[in-house]
C-alpha cells in the first residue's frame, strides 16, 4: 500500500468524528503534504501545526486543510 493510500484510509477512519482532530508535523513539509492528502476529507474538522509553530507562541498555529488559521 502506498503512503498516499495509507494516509488516505487513515483519514476515512475520522468521518462522522464529532470533534476536532488535531495534526502535529515535525516540519513545514510534512506538514503541507499531510494538508494535502485530507483535502478530499473536508467533512472532518483537520487542524495542521507543526512543533516548531507551538513552540513559538503563536496566537494561531493551527491551520485547517486549505489554509485557514485557527487557535484551539
Amino acid at each position: 500500500m502506498t503512503v498516499k493510500k495509507q494516509m488516505a484510509a487513515k483519514w476515512k477512519r475520522y468521518e462522522g468524528f464529532a470533534g476536532f482532530v488535531l495534526v502535529v508535523a515535525h516540519d513545514e513539509g510534512r506538514m503541507q503534504r499531510l494538508r494535502e492528502s485530507a483535502a478530499e476529507f473536508q467533512d472532518v474538522a483537520l487542524l495542521f501545526t507543526t512543533f516548531d509553530r507551538l513552540r513559538s507562541g503563536t496566537p494561531e498555529p493551527w491551520v485547517d486543510w486549505c489554509g485557514n488559521k485557527s487557535a484551539v
